[in-house]
């Protein structure tokens, strides 16, 4: 005998019946949303580094904004590790 399984469509994904569930640990789900977002936006940051890098050091031969640079960068990475542990 054949028997045909009711699929179950859960609105949203089933969302709604785990809200009740994770209600005391909304700041720290809040947080944790907010610190992916973060290290997204920074993780986009990097391809514009690498271009002012190249456009600037590479092809106009010059290092006169490369401590600047260099203190950026590694600020930017040191925030990004320390978002990324939390």
């Amino acid at each position: 005998m054949n028997e045909k399984e009711e699929k179950v469509s859960l609105p949203f994904f089933g969302v709604p019946k785990i809200i009740p569930f994770v209600k005391p640990y909304r700041k720290t789900i809040l947080l944790m949303v907010s610190f992916g977002f973060f290290s997204s936006l920074v993780d986009s940051i990097y391809p514009l580094f690498n271009r002012y890098a190249l456009n600037h050091y590479v092809a106009e031969q010059t290092l006169d904004t490369l401590p600047w640079f260099i203190g950026i960068y590694l600020t930017i990475l040191i925030v990004q590790v320390i978002s990324n542990y939390y």
